[in-house]
């Protein structure tokens, strides 16, 4: 909404006549009622409140001053629903209000939001007194001493009170006590302050009657270095009582006897060391001043470990080793052959351990070395590890024998296991593949995984009969082992079919699929819905406005969305989570800065990544945020400015960091951790896929097409697994496209649906209405029956646990008016569910299936057709909007049947590779028919 406050008075009319609606491009002109008052009152109270009051932010834009107890009246207020946040509070102060609040103005009336604010005490105060007596006192008084700096003079008989202390235990003493004043008990005493109180000290001095002659002795010190004793030092003459001293401070002793006095320095820290004798002589003169110096140097307390390691042998430890310093966690990463640095390391005995070594490699000597560090040093230890394949004996796993008409892809993968003379999985060992009688596999050299194991797809050749592939490994017992096929001939098969499309309530620009089977969307205008096939459409109330937000599943299965829509596309700072079982929004913590046409990325953590968009104010967002569930942290250590359309490309890699695929040509890793860095990867092939899409068609493996203004027909891939990942051309689609869609089918090909082939942002005239399926093991493309609709700018689609693909939105915006955007979706059948001759396929079904899976864990699944089902799909739910599905990817399953209705597999092996969430399990047969999907929550 705009803010129509902000504008001088002779531009409100002109405000009031137009109001444009913007969402990345198109505007629809809207004549708003009559405007209405917003009133904002601000109550605070406690010990302590914040002295330069607070800020507001309105619909998440630009912030404005409030008094800590005020009331602000912004009058010519645009009526509707608005959301009011109270900031800028001390950190002593809490709201015991709700915050953000939502409030409705309404035309012609005033609206009112009212904040509690309470402060807290947050430190304490000391009150000193002094009480002196005697025929001769001090002539010039006293100085306060606190944690050994100067806090001012003390009168004679005064009392002085010092506020702002911190809470805890501190000395107070007096200097500057002439030589014939004597404090009763202790100079030097220990207070204890609490915050919100006044703790009190007392000095009672007595001063008798100096002998004549006397003199003063002006005592100061000098301090250096880099740890400088922080509370000061205590002082003496001729063993009397002692009196505080700065660092670097003077203080006089009056009224001492002329002739020779003993001056001592005492308090120093063990880092400090005093020039010269101490005691120290000095004469003093009668009548006059004499000054002393004390020179005092102080070293450094702290120093360094430098840990270096050095790998050899194949293959190493892939993920490196973790060096912990004196056993405590987390410890700090390093590669394989690298080094690391402790800082700030207390001089001492030391011990550093090398950690997360992998069991076949081994550490030369002790994975623990001791070391003495020495202050202002740096101490250097050394690793040599030693890495060694114990690979013994080749085996064949699954995926023999197959039968397929030629041509065609084999519907299982050839997966085969290494292991060890123990019968342990051994990884990174290389196998050869080969085939016989025509057609390919899809890699002729591939490496054993953390499990021992490794697959190629298999694509038939044209020739009916018998055809084999072949898996070779040297020096491996059972190596060559023989994979037989038999080709059939071909038939006519078909190419898929849409159902005839239906009306959506709005224009779905956002659209999830839930845990519950159904479908949440929205768009700008109207409430969000939720849709299924048997009840249709249901309206939910949006908890802000959430048009051109971000959003992910959690892994609870519920969705979070962040940031959105205020005025003229101003990013909101806002966050909230939809629950899929109560059908209702709570709301979570705001994010540092506003977000429009970001990105989220579901991290391994559990934790959610947010990356790019635009701010309140229109500045691009260069620092991303990581939301834990209650809070937010920014990675300020990695910068980095996305340009315009923003939503980038991002994927969580096998390696655990987050892969910025796209708009930008230089694709980066994120490593999340601390506070984060940035790491190049490699350039695309295709510089500007602008508006393309992208999709991780298997774990580590990302396909990349379209895109680009005038759009392009090519596509890429980037293989993440690999030690150092490029991008490398495959055969491109049939239509140049962007603004387009890329699914995940059940069985792991790619669908991609809508777009336009024409220039500019959003070319109307070039709709592209076909659909083309990618075949991820020959990467070849098919083009599919045309959709009865444009799918264009803010077109989107998601897979359904049918194993349809539901096809909705364009419009509401990219210069197309609302009334002419697409209200529509359309159901699409893919070629896996229809015989050649266009009838319903047979399909595998599920009895039962467990609900959640736990990483590695081995699961059963009770089916009626374990005989048939050859491999089964993890796919997380889509979560998609501007052409790109934040959620969506894919886990290959490999099923063994135990029994006649039961199904063995295992969950996938850890976060990196299928981020904890909710994930459709299908079942695949050997005909490459799916199941309908069950539900599972994958986690720890």
């Amino acid at each position: 909404m705009l803010l129509l406050h902000r504008f001088p008075r002779l531009t409100i009319a002109l405000a009031l006549s137009v109001v444009a609606v913007y969402c990345g491009g198109g505007e629809d002109i809207i004549v708003p009622p009559p405007p209405g008052t917003l009133e904002i009152t601000t109550s605070t109270s406690g010990p302590e409140p914040d002295a330069d009051g607070y800020s507001v932010q309105i619909d998440g834009g630009g912030s404005q001053g409030i008094g800590a107890a005020a009331t602000l009246s912004i009058p010519d207020f645009p009526p509707g629903n608005h959301t009011v946040e109270l900031a800028g509070m001390a950190s002593n102060c809490t709201i015991s209000s709700p915050n953000p609040q939502g409030v409705r103005v309404t035309a012609g009336e005033t609206a009112t939001v009212s904040f509690a604010v309470a402060c807290g005490a947050t430190t304490g105060g000391l009150s000193i007194t002094a009480a002196t007596s005697g025929p001769s006192p001090d002539p010039d008084g006293y100085t306060i001493s606190f944690d050994g700096a100067d806090r001012g003079a003390l009168g004679l008989n005064a009392t002085v009170t010092l506020n702002q202390l911190v809470p805890g235990s501190h000395a107070v003493g007096l200097s500057g006590v002439a030589a014939n004043c004597q404090i009763q008990g202790d100079n030097i005493r220990t207070v204890t302050i609490t915050a919100g109180t006044d703790a009190s000290v007392a000095y009672t001095i007595i001063c008798a009657t100096p002998p004549p002659g006397t003199g003063n002795l002006r005592v100061s010190t000098t301090t250096s270095g880099p740890d400088i004793d922080a509370d000061g030092y205590t002082l003496s003459v001729d063993g009397g009582t002692t009196q505080p001293i700065g660092v670097n401070a003077p203080t006089t002793l009056a009224n001492l006897v002329a002739g020779s006095h003993s001056v001592a320095l005492s308090g120093l820290a063990g880092n400090c060391t005093l020039q010269g004798t101490n005691p120290r002589s000095v004469t003093v003169i009668g009548g006059a001043t004499t000054d002393l110096n004390f020179v005092i140097a102080c070293s450094a307390t702290t120093g360094t470990i430098r840990v270096s390691v050095a790998t050899s042998g194949s293959p190493p430890d892939p993920d490196g080793y973790v060096a912990k310093l004196d056993g405590r966690d987390p410890g700090l990463p390093i590669p394989p052959t690298g080094n690391v640095t402790f800082t700030s390391v207390p001089a001492g005995g030391h011990a550093v351990a090398l950690t997360g070594v992998e069991t076949n490699c081994s550490v030369a000597g002790d994975a623990s070395q001791s070391t003495t560090v020495a202050a202002g040093a740096t101490s250097q230890l050394s690793f040599s590890v030693t890495c060694t394949a114990t690979a013994s004996r080749l085996e064949k796993v699954s995926g023999d024998p197959q039968t397929g008409r030629v041509g065609t892809l084999l519907g299982a993968p050839l997966v085969v296991s290494v292991t060890s003379a123990e019968g342990a999985p051994v990884q990174g060992v290389t196998i050869t593949w080969t085939v016989t009688g025509g057609g390919s596999v899809s890699e002729t050299s591939t490496q054993t995984g953390a499990n021992g194991q490794t697959s190629v797809t298999r694509t038939l050749g044209g020739t009916v009969g018998q055809q084999t592939s072949i898996a070779i490994g040297v020096d491996l017992t059972g190596s060559p082992v023989t994979f037989t096929h038999t080709a059939t001939p071909a038939t006519s098969s078909g190419v898929g079919r849409w159902d005839s499309p239906f009306t959506t309530p709005v224009v779905a620009v956002h659209v999830h699929l839930l845990q519950t089977g159904k479908v949440l969307l929205w768009g700008d205008r109207g409430e969000a819905q939720l849709w299924d096939a048997t009840s249709g459409f249901t309206p939910v109330t949006k908890a802000y406005r959430i048009y051109c937000s971000a959003h992910t599943f959690l892994p609870d299965g519920r969705l979070l969305v962040v940031g959105g829509t205020s005025v003229s596309t101003r990013g909101l700072r806002l966050a909230t989570v939809f629950d899929p079982a109560s059908s209702s929004w709570s709301s979570t913590s705001p994010m540092a800065l506003g977000r429009y046409y970001a990105t989220t990325t579901a991290l391994p953590s559990g934790e959610v990544l947010a990356v790019s968009g635009h701010d309140t104010t229109l500045a691009v967002v260069t620092i991303p945020e990581v939301w834990n569930g209650s809070g937010w942290r920014q990675l300020t250590t990695a910068p980095l400015a996305i340009p315009d359309p923003y939503y980038p490309a991002m994927f969580v890699a096998p390696n655990g960091r987050v892969f910025l695929a796209g708009f930008p040509e230089t694709s980066q890793y994120l490593d999340v951790t601390g506070t984060g860095r940035w790491t190049t990867v490699a350039k695309r092939n295709v510089a500007d896929r602008t508006l393309g899409s992208a999709v991780m068609y298997a774990p580590g493996k990302i396909l990349y097409a379209g895109g680009g203004d005038p759009p392009t027909a090519s596509a890429e891939v980037i293989d993440l697994n690999q030690p150092s990942p490029s991008w490398r051309s495959v055969p491109g689609m049939a239509f140049a496209r962007r603004q387009m869609n890329a699914t995940l089918l059940a069985d792991g090909s790619v669908l991609v649906t809508g777009g336009t082939s024409g220039p500019g942002f959003n070319d109307q005239a070039g709709a592209v209405r076909p659909a083309e399926l990618w075949n991820p093991r020959t990467e070849t493309w098919t083009t599919m029956p045309p959709e009865a609709a444009r799918r264009t700018y803010h077109g989107t689609a998601v897979l359904l646990p049918s194993g349809q693909v539901l096809s909705s939105g364009s419009g509401e915006g990219g210069g197309i008016t609302y009334d002419n955007s697409e209200f529509s979706a359309q159901v699409f059948n893919p070629p896996y569910l229809l015989n050649a001759d266009g009838s319903p396929a047979t399909r595998p079904s599920i009895t039962s299936a467990p609900s959640t899976l736990s990483y590695g864990q081995s699961f059963t699944v009770q089916t009626p057709d374990a005989g048939s089902v050859t491999r089964g799909t993890l796919i997380r739910l889509s979560s998609v909007t501007h052409a790109f599905n934040m959620s969506q990817l894919i886990y290959p399953l490999t099923f063994e049947a135990t029994s006649a209705t039961a199904l063995s597999a295992t969950a996938p092996p850890n976060a990196n590779l299928a981020p904890p969430g909710p994930y459709m399990l299908f079942l695949i047969d050997a005909s490459g028919v799916p199941s309908e999907a069950r539900m599972a929550r994958v986690g720890p």
